[in-house]
């Protein structure tokens, strides 16, 4: 499994009320609550500890609260791509980690992406690379990415529906983001990088 590939715990598992982290808009699985969290974490905030950071070489780190300092700016938690694990199966989870969060800028050190955290080439006002906007099989396509699942509308087969993400942000407030297309997102690369 590459990063973050490893599907978030079950709501019985985590000992959490059914509904804490079920979106009513996501997938019904057609299993128990064992399996099938329909949201995404930030994969520099809570990584997949056991994975190896592309950037460094070494296993991720956690970062503490009082050593980042854009909380209010920085999503936490977000509707996830869900993942069906087997075409047909109906057994859907998320993503534990947004591994692919605007356009797999977790391990590209390229200036514009920086790894998710600021620098001078990132823009800070610039909307993410949103995904496709889309659910996934087998962990292929979109799995790994934000879902703006809610309010859709349009899309034709060839461009994807436009519609809405519910975030979670480090400081615990919430709102709601508009994907109007890919690259044209409420989400801004302020609110996925990281200030080191």
């Amino acid at each position: 499994m590459g990063a973050g590939e490893g599907v978030n715990a079950g709501v019985n598992q985590l000992g959490l009320a059914a509904d804490t982290l079920l979106c009513p808009d996501g997938i019904a699985n057609n299993q128990n609550l064992d399996f099938g969290l329909h949201y995404t974490a930030h994969p520099r905030l809570m990584p997949a500890i056991n994975e190896i950071d592309g950037l460094t070489g070494n296993l991720f780190r956690t970062h503490t609260l009082d050593s980042v300092r854009n909380t209010s700016d920085l999503l936490l938690y977000s509707d996830g791509a869900q993942v069906e694990n087997s075409a047909g199966t109906g057994t859907w989870g998320v993503a534990a980690t947004a591994y692919q969060l605007n356009g797999f800028a977790l391990n590209d050190s390229s200036s514009s992406k920086n790894g998710l955290f600021r620098g001078p080439g990132v823009n800070l006002s610039e909307s993410i690379d949103g995904g496709t906007n889309e659910d996934a099989v087998n962990f292929t396509g979109n799995a790994g990415n934000l879902r703006w699942r809610h309010f859709q509308s349009g899309g034709d087969g060839t461009t994807p529906p436009s519609g809405s993400a519910n975030v979670a942000y480090l400081d615990v407030h919430a709102d709601s983001n508009q994907y109007h297309s890919q690259n044209d997102t409420g989400i801004l690369k302020q609110n996925v990088s990281l200030a080191r």
